[in-house]
């Protein structure tokens, strides 16, 4: 079905532009080398604070099978400018290198210059939230960052590696954990602006994705400690093309996507508040 005028009125999410075209939050052209996947597996999950208790999050989720194969799935967010443009370009960068790692042959090969990688998986990073509109955590400054210099901000953190499973991240998963806070001062007489955090965790195939970032710049440094069996790849000065990836089982993917958790539990101790503006 054609877009109407108000479907193509919308402004786009990176540049402001007019003239929103629909776009693949993954490349349709994995179709060629994952085959036909009558569903993959979209696992979500929220923290919910508890009232009148210092600094406590519970944390709730749902492994939902959604119908058809994840690198389908489409989004009118984008204008027709960005999408045929420099996000395009990002894609036709990134696909030698996903086409080789999607597949066993190269399990035993160091990782080497992944950093065609790291654009493309900013963009379907960035545009995945908008398939939960109740999930939209990223600031609109990271977009702009990103359209601007064709990177992710340097509060960003992402990482690769090799999976080898069997569970319900086998073909394509995906998991993703935001949160909007404001820090609250040790007297109590003073509130931060807003806070954003977020972890997104997916697998295409043999690939296994970690993206996350934060607006806290004090717990910019206990993200960039990713499990040992990631590799990563932004910022590009931690990046060590010279390792072989091991193996990453499905208990391993567990403890990856978890890692909400631990950025906040683990964390030197600071008071924070949920953002009414933000997750619940």
């Amino acid at each position: 079905m054609p877009a109407s005028k108000e479907q193509k009125r919308g402004k786009c999410i990176f540049c402001g532009g007019l003239g929103l075209s629909k776009e693949h939050i993954w490349s349709d052209w994995l179709s060629d080398r994952l085959g036909p996947a009558p569903h993959h597996t979209n696992i979500r999950g929220w923290p919910k604070w508890v009232p009148g208790v210092r600094k406590q999050l519970t944390f709730t989720q749902t492994a939902k099978r959604m119908q058809g194969p994840m690198h389908q799935r489409k989004i009118r967010k984008v204008c027709v400018t960005c999408n045929t443009g420099w996000m395009k370009g990002a894609v036709d960068r990134a696909k030698p290198f996903v086409e080789r790692f999607i597949e066993w042959s190269i399990a035993e090969l160091p990782i080497g210059d992944a950093r065609p990688l790291v654009p493309w998986i900013s963009i379907a990073t960035i545009m995945a939230e908008f398939t939960a509109p109740d999930s939209i955590c990223f600031p609109e400054q990271d977009r702009k960052v990103l359209y601007r210099t064709k990177h992710p901000p340097a509060h960003w953190t992402i990482a690769v590696g090799r999976y080898s499973g069997t569970g319900l991240w086998k073909t394509q998963g995906y998991r993703h954990r935001p949160a909007m806070y404001r820090l609250i001062a040790d007297d109590r007489k003073s509130v931060s602006g807003l806070i954003t955090h977020q972890i997104t965790t997916y697998t295409i195939g043999n690939l296994v994705v970690y993206a996350c970032s934060t607006t806290n710049r004090s717990m910019v440094s206990s993200l960039r400690k990713v499990h040992p069996k990631l590799s990563t790849i932004f910022p590009y000065e931690l990046a060590d093309p010279g390792r072989v990836l091991p193996a990453i089982s499905d208990r391993d993917m567990e403890a990856i996507s978890e890692e909400f958790q631990h950025a906040f539990f683990n964390h030197p101790k600071f008071n924070f508040i949920p953002a009414p503006e933000g997750l619940r």
